[in-house]
């Protein structure tokens, strides 16, 4: 687990100053991939991913990994295999579904549209009730052109300065005018 968040949160240079090649480690080369997926190098990442399937065929989160890595690129069609099979191995795979069914949604096929908003039902009712939906997500985007309920805009915020005015007439209470 900590070498995936270092993977996601370090700089591809730093990350190999504390994983460098020659740690060989399932963690290192887990924390590589993560890395190499995150800055645009997708053909690396998915190669490292593929070995790291290869060393444990049975670990949902790199097939996960793989399914992210893929969908987040813009090829979602072919990220629907990996993520069900890794909704078929893992323990909890509330997430991984929320990912299959933005995958589903992503292949912009009509045939597949029902068993994304099944699975997102099912696995996540809270998307399509959400009060503050992120607007730029593009989970969000088709689940607003599909979805039964509508989802509303996110509330409007107060300004920084309102926020920050202290209560009551504090003008007047500077100048002395209020006793």
């Amino acid at each position: 687990m900590r070498a995936k968040l270092f993977g996601y949160i370090d700089g591809p240079d730093s990350l190999m100053r504390r994983y460098p090649l020659s740690n060989t480690s399932l963690a290192a080369r887990y924390a590589r991939a993560v890395s190499a997926y995150r800055h645009t190098d997708l053909r690396g990442a998915l190669a490292q991913i593929d070995s790291l399937t290869q060393a444990q065929p049975n670990n949902p989160y790199f097939l996960e990994l793989k399914g992210q890595a893929l969908v987040d690129s813009g090829r979602a069609r072919e990220a629907i295999a990996p993520l069900r099979h890794a909704i078929s191995l893992a323990p909890d795979p509330t997430l991984i579904h929320v990912l299959l069914g933005q995958a589903l949604l992503g292949a912009n096929d009509p045939a597949l549209v029902e068993e994304a908003i099944a699975n997102l039902k099912r696995r996540s009712p809270t998307i399509w009730r959400s009060p503050t939906p992120t607007t730029t997500s593009p989970l969000h985007m088709d689940a607003r052109a599909i979805s039964p309920m509508p989802i509303s805009p996110p509330p409007r915020r107060r300004s920084t300065a309102a926020i920050c005015r202290p209560p009551g007439n504090w003008r007047l209470a500077q100048r002395g005018v209020l006793p």
